[in-house]
């Protein structure tokens, strides 16, 4: 699994070892890939760092997560995982959250983090 809260995986990391595979064969499995060119993208989005108070691909952009679920269909860990992604007011709850959230948060972001709108000061 990616994180620990993110408990969906694709392959399970023991079948890989006894089938011969090692942690880079299964680095390279297709969900994972896709959570690091999104994390990638995400970090340089539009010549600098996408809003850094909200970094959590299933927190905060539970949209781009479902997508990748959609996608790449890996496997919940257990049953509260996989209710989690059956349940239909959870995932539109986490999808408001999420655009609530960067509402929020991303005038802070660009004014004390990347001081955006600020005066000039000479030097």
């Amino acid at each position: 699994m990616p994180c620990v809260f993110v408990p969906y995986s694709p392959v399970n990391l023991n079948d890989s070892y006894r089938q011969g595979k090692n942690i880079a064969d299964v680095w390279e499995e297709t969900f994972f890939e896709r959570i690091r060119s999104w994390q990638g993208d995400y970090l340089k989005g539009n010549g600098h760092r996408g809003n850094m108070l909200n970094p959590c691909f299933i927190r905060d952009h539970h949209d781009v997560f479902r997508q990748i679920v959609v996608d790449t269909e890996p496997d919940p860990e257990n049953e509260p995982a996989r209710d989690a992604l059956l349940d239909k007011d959870y995932m539109k709850g986490m999808i408001e959250y999420g655009k609530a959230n960067n509402a929020m948060t991303e005038p802070v972001w660009h004014k004390q983090y990347l001081k955006e709108n600020e005066p000039q000061t000479e030097s």
